[in-house]
């Protein structure tokens, strides 16, 4: 019995750790892919209207918004605090991004995900990659976010058990 309990705990610790690590790399890749695409809207402008999904006039507000809600997102994942929301909002973004992006699929036209610099062809890669990132997206957003180590929704909620 006791040798259970003590797997048990190590599991529980090592899925703990093993969450922190899935939560420093999504936040990583949104931060990364949100820079990229802020600090060449420009570019990030022409990608978007290559693809065909938006309407012309609202290419400038994406341009900005996309970019600034990943930095956002990416921030809030890495620290830990309100993981939850962001993590789904990161899944809604992947979402969206796969159902916009699919009347392009292996048609030769690149993502823009990374900006003009790392932009990778619309196919089968692609989704398997998202798709990918959406499994450690959700499973982050199910989790108990008080849960992960090195975040401050940890420590707010310690703080709130100790008074």
């Amino acid at each position: 019995m006791t040798e259970t309990v003590v797997r048990n705990e190590t599991f529980k610790r090592l899925s703990c750790y093993l969450l922190c690590i899935v939560r420093l790399l999504l936040g990583s890749m949104f931060i990364y892919a949100g820079a990229l695409k802020f600090l060449d809207r420009q570019s990030f402008v022409t990608i978007l209207e290559g693809l065909q999904v938006l309407p012309g006039v609202l290419h400038p507000f994406f341009a900005i918004g996309i970019p600034a809600l990943e930095l956002l997102c990416g921030v809030l994942v890495i620290v830990g605090f309100m993981t939850r929301i962001a993590t789904a909002s990161i899944s809604i973004l992947l979402i969206l991004f796969m159902i916009l992006l699919y009347p392009q699929f292996d048609t030769g036209a690149t993502c823009g995900c990374f900006g003009s610099t790392g932009s990778e062809p619309i196919d089968t890669a692609f989704y398997i990659r998202d798709l990918a990132f959406l499994i450690c997206s959700l499973t982050l957003t199910v989790q108990k976010s008080w849960n992960h180590h090195l975040s401050i929704d940890r420590l707010i909620k310690q703080r709130r058990n100790m008074t």
